[in-house]
Parts: C-alpha cells; structure tokens; sequence
C-alpha cells in the first residue's frame, strides 16, 4: 500500500511513496469491506428495481445473479494484466451473448417491458398497449433471466471497476439508473432497498475520498488509506452495511413483492377518491360486495338499509348491473383485460356505437327490433346510499331516457357509468319484459328465429359478428395458476358442449360438492382465495361461486365474465306483481353477483349459479349437440391493423455473433452496421412512401394509418388506444396542415376496417395526401436535431 508524504512545506507537487508488503498488515479489511460494498451496491441497484416492477425470475436464482457476478469479477479483476483487459472483454461477451441468444433475449426484453407497462397504465393511466410475447410464463421466466445475465453482468463490471480505481461517478451512474428510471415514472420502491443503495453509494464516495493511488500508471488497483491506518472507516460502513443488507437478505420478504405494493398504494388513492365522489356521505350504512376482489371479501352483515328505491311501471324481476369484470388476475377482478382495446382493436368499440350497437344494453335493441315485444315500461331510480358510480341498469333496458349515450358514460363494453364530479343519484329507464328468465337452448332458438324474420336483423347481425370475434378473442383467458384451481372440477369435459350441458355441469358441481356461505372468511394468508375456495373450504359466498364459475366457462370455450349489483329475484318481485305502479325497495340484502355469458347472435345474458338462487327444475338435462360458435375464417373477423414491425435488431445481432479481437475491427463493424442501417431504413421508407400512392389495398390503408400514428409521436402527440379520446386536441394540432381533417382520416380508417366495402381511388389519394402532409409539416416544424433524427434515424420523411 502507499502512504502519500509532504518532502517539505515549499513544494507544490507530492510524491508517492510505495510501502512494502510486509508494512501492509491489514489487506484482508479492504479485500472484505469491498467485496461487501460490491455486493450491496448491486443488490441495492437491482432489489430496488424489482421492488418497482415485477421480476419473473425465480428469488433464489436472482440472488444468486446479482450477489454472484460483481465477487467473481471482483476477483478476475484482482490479477492487473487480467483487469486491464476484463472491461472490453465483459463488453465483447455481452454482444457475443446476445447475438447467440437473441431470440431469447429479445422476448425477455419484451416481458421486461411489459411489466413496466402493466405498472405504468395501473399506476399512471398511461394506455400503453403491451407488446406480444412468445411463450408462456414458464418460456417467460427462461427468457428474462437470459436478458438479465448481460445486463446485470456490464452493471456488476461497473461496480467494480468504480471500487478498484475509486470512480464513484461510474458507480452511481451505472446503479441509479434503473432506480431513477422508476422514480421518474413515479413507481414507489421499497424503502429499505432504497436506503440500502443510498449507504452503498456513501461507501463508495468514502472510500473514494480516504484512498490513494498506488501508481500514476493508468488502470492499477487504488487502496483506501489514512494516515493513522484507522479502522473506523471500515468498522462504520462495513457493520451498517453487513445488518442493513442481511435484513434486505432475509426479512424482508413483505418489501420485496413488487406487484401487491405498488397495487396496494394505487388501490388506497383510488378507493379514497371514489369514495369521496361517489359514496353516500352521511347516508344509512350499508353493506355491500367487493367488486369481484375476493382478497376483500369478508362475512356479510347487511344491515336491512334502502340501497335504491325503484318507483316500476308494470313491475318486474330483473338484474341491476353495476360492476363486471374481464380479467381475473391475483384473486381479483378487473374491469377489462390489460390492452383489450388497443393493437387490432383500437377504435372498435367506437366504430359499433357510431352503428348504434352498445354492447351494454344489446338484448334492448334486440327487443326493440321484435313487432312481438311489449312496450317498455319506465323505471324512476332514487339512488338512496348506493355508489353513484354506476348507472344501474337491466339487461333489458332501452336505450332512451336517462340511458341515452349523450347523458351516461358507456365505456368500452364493461359498463354504464354517471358524468358528473359526484356522479347521479336519480335517474330514469325503459325497460322490457323478459323473454327469458334462465337461459335454454330452446328459447334462445325461438328468439333468434323471431329476430331474423325482423327488418333492422341485417344490420345488427353484421355489427354483432363484428363484435362476437372479440369477444372470443378477449374473454376465454384463464391463466395457468386459476387453471390448476379448477383442476379438480373436471370442467375439461364439457369442452365443445352447449351452453345448456355446461351451465347445468356446474350447476350440479356446486349443489352436491360446495355450501353457500355469506359468512365466509378470506382464506388464510399466504394461500390463494380460489384456490382455497375450489380445492379445501368448498365454501364461499356470491363472489366464490361467481368468479369460479366464470372461469369454469371460459374453460369450457364459453365466453363469461363475473357480473355484480343487486337483484330483484321473481320471489322477491312477487308482491308486486300485476300493479301499474309500485314503489320497490332495494335493500342492501339483495346484493349479488352472478355470471353473464356470451350467447351468439343475442348478446351478454346472465346466468345463476349460486345455490339456492335457480330453480331446480329450469335446469337442463346434458344435451351432446355442439354450441354454435365463432368459425376460425369468419369474415366478419377483426383485422390485425398493425402494420409489419420496423425494427431490425435480428438483422443487428446476427453480425454482432463474430469474435471481435481489436478494437480498430470493432470500429469498423460499429460503421458499417450504421451504414447498412441506414441503406436499409432509406430504402424500405422510399418503397414504403411510393407504395402509398401506387397500391391501393385495405393493407396500405392499414399502413398509412400506423405512420401517421408514429409521426405523431415521434411530434409529442402519441395516438392513444382511442383517438378519438384526444380527437379535438390532435385535430387542433394538425387539421389547418392537411387537405382532409383528422375525424375523416378515421373515418376512412374504420370504413376499411369494420365494413365489407373498399375506399374509392380518390379516398386513397386523400388518405395519401394527409399522411404526406403530416410528416413534411412535422418535419419542417423541428429542430436541427429531431430533423436529422427524423430524416436519418426514424426513417419518417
């Protein structure tokens, strides 16, 4: 080691001064308290990231990965002739890695960005769309930890190289980086693992100010070193460290789960606002399910209390419905699955209420479209203590009165939801009778027979189709740990089977193997409520038997989705029945949860499987005809609008595969991939651009519609899943640069996409014309920089 001496006061330069082995009595400390601040600032790095967004990796393997690679490189870096060359080698094994790895390597990036995805639209309402990755969660696994491995290997190398010649700089760069990442996305980290990095970075900047060069060679190892040869340095830092990181280690399981703590922060603000908004401030308590989360479900007591107050013309039994839920993921509902109406489906559900086709009150229409049907009778609501979220409506209500899309919010295909800051407590409906209360094969029959004798069947049913491709293509997802829940109910057999054998399969799979318990607890922590529910309590209450239920059906190729909000059985509505008015009570007793399932041709239609909620004698006996389902090459099936990806990364990795051996070589290669980068990106941008104006086809329609899309984006104007959410501020941006407006460029979009007729020769040059015009004008509007990013890079103009 060496000490740094003053020859005399005079001087102004300072010698090094080398201090034999022998007067180095202590190179054991340093050896110990580095290795130790290697492995803190790597773990500290990237438990603090993975305590921000999901890590699918296995703990173990993990630990092993970012607490093994910095000791191993650590003591590579230990011979000098081997540490000066180490730097360029842990950089040409990274591109070697990813080269032979990178199909691999490519879909563990894409999970990877998936997560931070999946946290962005929960935490922030980004609507960003997911991209497709191949595989399963298994493949998954596999492939991230392959992305990892050169990854966490060129931050480790950075670790420690910023320890042995004192560069804190390189060190904190390479370590705050993935955690800054997440902190600018405002994703909350564990605070443990925040403190454990921010002590890590300490230690390195101490370290750094007490050493001393060995050398005033370049890269030999720097010691730490003080004048009286202390410990305390050492003793502080490498006692603090060594607890902080052995209880980060090992008790700090609850820190270390990414998803439930960033779900568990959202859901409470969430919760807190909503109940702000739209509960009954100073209203009767109430009692009431947990929309479709079991992870909240708790033994019932309702109280007796008025949650709405229905004044009927002709009463009626009949399903409110508030909540549904698509996607059933961490024993919990969600409203609709991640990135449902995004990719191929962005504007869909917009394109069918432009044709009056509204999903949510689809059997209306049906209805209304029957010279049959009886008059709709007016219901008057008086939301008393409910959530005024919800525009509680029937299956069957019209589409008029306070029901009508100018005065509620239907959004997408999951619900009716009240505008206002504090939603609407009285409102008013038309609703018809019921043609029918259970489902049946037979009836559903008759009623399609009835409705294609109708005038308006031509134009729903091409609608309908329309609509019917995504719903099989969104709501049949169970996923593999939900599946292995279901396991022992044998629900496989009724595969390919009706509606009618698979609803009374699992009708008599609840009767004779589970009881209905209001006062049922949460399962014990630790275990799965499903789980729990279908394989040891075969107890629960509406939400258990709803959601198992729901995901039995999917199982069996029937689209279904968990339904809940309060229902008013033909037992309860019997007193009523045959008065011309009644005012109708609705306690909080009747609330309820059920299943609607998809039936082809008609629409969302609920189902009971709840014991003691369905007669016994409506069921039907196992029938062995087939369901009548979506054909694979249905016409009327959705387009895949996203146009063929431009990026060539593969085409990048398959060069990066030769053994680089000087650096001169590596030069070369950087400037001759540029240059075939951009030979290539010229030249698919010119075929693109020319193809635009020469070929007039439904894919160029596509197209056009993609690179209007990334010049937006790439201008601080991204499209959403739903332009039409942003329409007035995207037509102000770009409507006075362009022949046609943004709203007719859609139109012409959603005419290819959702009809059966082709665009005029005229309506291609237009959309040609708009999409030109766009980029020239964005083009003209940047900067030097982004102009060279644009023209050179981006391959826009």
């Amino acid at each position: 080691m060496m000490i740094l001496t003053r020859k005399n006061e005079s001087r102004t330069a300072m010698d090094l001064v080398q201090i034999t082995d022998e007067n180095s009595r202590h190179p054991a400390r340093r050896v110990l308290f580095e290795l130790l601040l290697a492995i803190a600032l790597s773990v500290g790095c990237w438990y603090t990231f993975f305590s921000m967004f999901p890590n699918p990796v296995d703990p173990i393997i993990s630990v092993l990965l970012i607490a093994g690679l910095p000791v191993g490189l650590y003591f590579l870096c230990w011979n000098p002739f081997l540490g000066r060359f180490l730097t360029l080698c842990v950089f040409v094994l990274a591109a070697v890695f990813c080269a032979a790895a990178y199909k691999h390597v490519w879909n563990g990036l894409l999970v990877l960005t998936n997560n931070v995805i999946e946290i962005l639209n929960d935490q922030i309402k980004a609507g960003l769309v997911s991209f497709e990755a191949a595989g399963d969660s298994v493949d998954w696994s596999t492939d991230v930890f392959l992305t990892m491995i050169p990854v966490i290997l060129l931050t480790s190398m950075a670790i420690v190289h910023s320890i042995y010649h004192k560069e804190p700089l390189l060190g904190f760069i390479f370590t705050a980086f993935p955690v800054l990442l997440g902190l600018c996305m405002k994703i909350r980290p564990s605070i443990w693992l925040l403190i454990l990095l921010l002590l890590s970075w300490t230690g390195l900047l101490v370290l750094s100010a007490v050493a001393r060069p060995v050398s005033r060679k370049k890269n030999r190892p720097i010691y730490i070193q003080n004048s009286q040869n202390s410990m305390l340095p050492y003793l502080f830092l490498g006692i603090t460290l060594v607890l902080l990181l052995g209880y980060v280690l090992l008790f700090s399981g609850d820190d270390y789960r990414p998803p439930q703590t960033v779900n568990e922060a959202r859901d409470a603000v969430v919760a807190a606002q909503e109940h702000l908004r739209y509960s009954k401030l100073g209203g009767d308590e109430i009692d009431q399910l947990s929309e479709g989360d079991l992870t909240q479900s708790h033994p019932l007591a309702y109280t007796g209390n008025s949650v709405l107050t229905l004044t009927m013309e002709n009463p009626q039994a009949m399903y409110l419905r508030g909540f549904t839920g698509g996607e059933f993921k961490e024993d919990q509902w969600e409203e609709a699955p991640e990135g449902a109406y995004g990719g191929q489906y962005t504007g869909l559900i917009e394109s069918l209420m432009e044709e009056d086709f509204y999903p949510w009150v689809q059997q209306g229409r049906l209805y209304s479209m029957l010279q049959s049907a009886a008059a709709p009778s007016n219901v008057y609501v008086n939301n008393r203590n409910g959530s005024s979220r919800y525009l509680y409506l029937p299956y069957e209500a019209a589409l008029s009165g306070d029901a009508l899309p100018e005065k509620v919010n239907y959004k997408k295909d999951y619900g009716a939801f009240t505008k206002g800051l504090t939603g609407q407590r009285q409102y008013i409906f038309q609703t018809y009778p019921a043609i029918m209360n259970d489902y049946s094969e037979k009836g559903a029959a008759q009623w399609i027979g009835q409705l294609k004798a109708s005038s308006g069947w031509e134009d729903y049913s091409k609608a309908e189709a329309v609509y019917r491709a995504y719903v099989y293509d969104t709501y049949l997802s169970v996923s593999n740990k939900d599946a292995a829940a279901l396991g022992a109910s044998g629900i496989e057999r009724c595969e390919g089977k009706s509606i009618a054998y698979t609803l009374d399969y699992i009708r008599k799979n609840f009767e004779e193997e589970f009881t209905y318990n209001p006062q049922q607890q949460k399962a014990m922590k630790g275990k799965g409520q499903l789980d729990t529910f279908m394989n040891d309590s075969y107890s629960g209450n509406d939400m258990h038997f709803a959601t198992a239920a729901a995901l039995m059906f999917r199982k069996a190729g029937i689209p279904a989705r968990y339904a809940e909000g309060y229902y008013l059985s033909p037992e309860y509505i019997s007193d009523y029945l045959g008065m011309d008015h009644a005012d109708v009570d609705v306690p909080d007793f009747l609330a309820h949860s059920w299943v609607e399932i998809y039936v082809d041709e008609i629409g969302w239609f609920p189902v009971e499987v709840v014991p003691g909620y369905y007669g016994t004698g409506q069921t039907q006996k196992p029938q062995p005809e087939e369901p009548e389902k979506l054909k694979e090459g249905d016409d009327e099936t959705y387009e895949n609008v996203i146009p063929e990806d431009s990026r060539e990364p593969e085409a990048k990795q398959e060069t990066e595969k030769q053994t680089v051996s000087w650096p001169w070589f590596v030069v070369a290669a950087i400037v001759l991939l540029i240059l075939i980068y951009e030979a290539v990106g010229r030249q698919r941008i010119h075929k693109r651009l020319a193809s635009f104006a020469a070929i007039h086809t439904d894919e160029q329609v596509y197209k056009m519609y993609a690179y209007a899309g990334r010049v937006m984006a790439f201008d601080g104007h991204p499209l959403p899943d739903n332009p039409y959410d942003q329409l007035e501020e995207l037509s102000t941006a770009y409507d006075a640069v362009t022949d046609i407006t943004l709203a007719e460029f859609l139109r012409l979009v959603n005419r290819v996409r959702f009809s059966e007729g082709h665009l005029l020769e005229e309506e291609y040059e237009t959309m040609n014309r708009y999409v030109r015009n766009l980029a020239k004008h964005v083009y003209g509007a940047s900067k030097a920089g982004k102009k060279f990013l644009m023209k050179w890079v981006r391959f826009y103009i």
